[in-house]
């Protein structure tokens, strides 16, 4: 079973061997799906954490047992998942990637989808509402029509992929030491900057017109705390 050391324990949702509680519980925090355990007769030590930060939600969970999970499509929102332990080979549409500890996976809501934990395999994920995000795309581009964003599925822990999962861990270690953001506006703040970024950073239908624009990309106070960030990692 999962001990307090894992990430979010302060926001624990469950902690269960029954996979149809365990399939159950995810799809709340998540969709519908079909989950089938690959271990026979072994047995299943599902669990997750998970807090909401506006239209960003943020998650650890793992299974214990080798799964296979079949969502189909998200529908109405994003997720970005990263392994910190074990791996996950995963189908989206007509891409696969293998998420591992070096390199995250990210989910759009249109492409159909089946992945494979292995055991061993515990993730951080987000979940980022669709409209939310899209919404982002119009502010980053001056104004041009709010469209669909389809990310490139793999998202190795190189350069923009690294900073921006340092962004998301950073805001799980404040929330684990302060508690739910208590103003709509730090928790709006906090979101729009992962958002921003995120599309700024990951490979995306937009990229190109993001590289040309002449304005910056993000508002002056998202750079600013982006900045800040990068200063104060550690």
């Amino acid at each position: 079973m999962p001990d307090a050391s894992q990430p979010l324990d302060r926001f624990r949702r469950f902690l269960t061997t029954d996979i149809d509680e365990a399939r159950n519980e995810v799809s709340r925090v998540f969709c519908d799906h079909r989950l089938i355990s690959r271990a026979g007769d072994g047995p299943l030590r599902a669990w997750q954490n998970a807090v909401r930060m506006g239209p960003v939600t943020l998650a650890a969970m793992g299974y214990g047992a080798d799964v296979e999970i079949d969502p189909g499509t998200l529908n109405d929102f994003y997720l970005v998942m990263l392994p910190y332990a074990g791996r996950a080979s995963v189908r989206h549409g007509r891409e696969q990637a293998v998420a591992c500890p070096m390199q995250a996976t990210i989910l759009t809501p249109d492409a159909d989808t089946r992945m494979r934990w292995s055991a061993d395999c515990a993730k951080l994920t987000v979940r980022i509402e669709r409209e939310a995000l899209e919404r982002q795309v119009p502010l980053m581009l001056g104004g041009a029509p709010s469209t669909r964003i389809d990310f490139q599925l793999a998202m190795p822990l190189t350069q923009g992929g690294a900073h921006w999962w340092r962004m998301v861990k950073l805001a799980m270690e404040g929330l684990e030491s302060l508690g739910e953001p208590r103003s709509p506006l730090a928790a709006s703040l906090h979101a729009s900057l992962l958002m921003t970024c995120l599309i700024e950073h990951q490979p995306n239908a937009h990229s190109a017109r993001l590289a040309r624009t002449a304005s910056p990309a993000a508002p002056r106070h998202v750079r600013l705390v982006e900045d800040y960030i990068e200063a104060n990692a550690e």
